[in-house]
């Protein structure tokens, strides 16, 4: 198991007994979160000799690689698990493993702003969307044109849909960040966002027409105007 992995503490109602009928009791994981056990091997580990020992100190092979099974000895002072956990080699694996925690629960606040901070951005795209797609639905239905014949910072008037929106950013905070955030590598005011948006609208429209005709006949009514030639529109 990886450093992620939490202690394997098995707690078994029996545990295999050696030849001296001794075996290991799950008691003794009481206060030592360090303690493992390995069922496979019936043997014992230190969780933060194994995954943040020192550089400079060797722990205790029993309790490391080879496994502790000596359990007539766990508790004497002199051996076992007492003089494992007032090792020199011992302290300092559970200070790596503590600042290893901290390092882990900073990380893991970072992460959660990103999150955040990601989420509050998509609403706000959506947001933005939804303000540029009514103006646009809006001068379409009236069937007013988008553009305007120079669209420059410098032009006094840059188009019907240009100039709706700067009006309402005067009041709106939302429209006004996307006029802000229009001078980046994205914008959703270019003349291909419109033109995709429109598209979209008009399928939409498309889908409904034909959902409600569903397969009916139908015909379709028109009118006409001729221009100051006389030529018909």
């Amino acid at each position: 198991k990886s450093c992620n992995d939490a202690p394997v503490q098995k707690k078994l109602a029996t545990y295999p007994a050696n030849q001296q009928n001794r075996s290991f009791q799950s008691t003794w994981f009481n206060d030592r979160i360090w303690l493992e056990y390995s069922v496979l091997n019936d043997a014992s580990y230190c969780y933060y000799c194994r995954h943040f020992p020192s550089n400079q100190l060797n722990a205790d092979d029993s309790l490391t690689t080879v496994g502790f099974n000596s359990w007539k000895k766990a508790l004497d002072k002199g051996s076992g698990f007492i003089k494992h956990a007032s090792s020199q080699a011992h302290i300092i694996a559970t200070k790596n493993y503590l600042t290893y925690k901290q390092q882990q629960g900073a990380n893991s606040n970072v992460l959660k702003q990103l999150d955040s901070c990601r989420a509050i951005q998509i609403r706000r795209n959506r947001d933005s969307m939804t303000k540029i797609c009514s103006t646009l639905r809006f001068l379409a239905r009236q069937m007013i044109g988008f553009r305007g014949h120079e669209e420059n910072e410098k032009s006094s008037n840059q188009g019907n849909f240009l100039e709706i929106l700067r009006c309402a950013s005067e009041t709106d905070p939302l429209i006004k960040s996307i006029f802000e955030d229009s001078t980046g590598n994205a914008s959703y005011l270019s003349h291909d966002i419109q033109y995709e948006l429109i598209h979209i609208m008009s399928n939409e429209i498309r889908e409904e027409i034909s959902f409600m005709l569903n397969n009916n006949k139908y015909a379709l009514m028109a009118d006409e105007c001729r221009d100051i030639s006389g030529t018909q529109q």
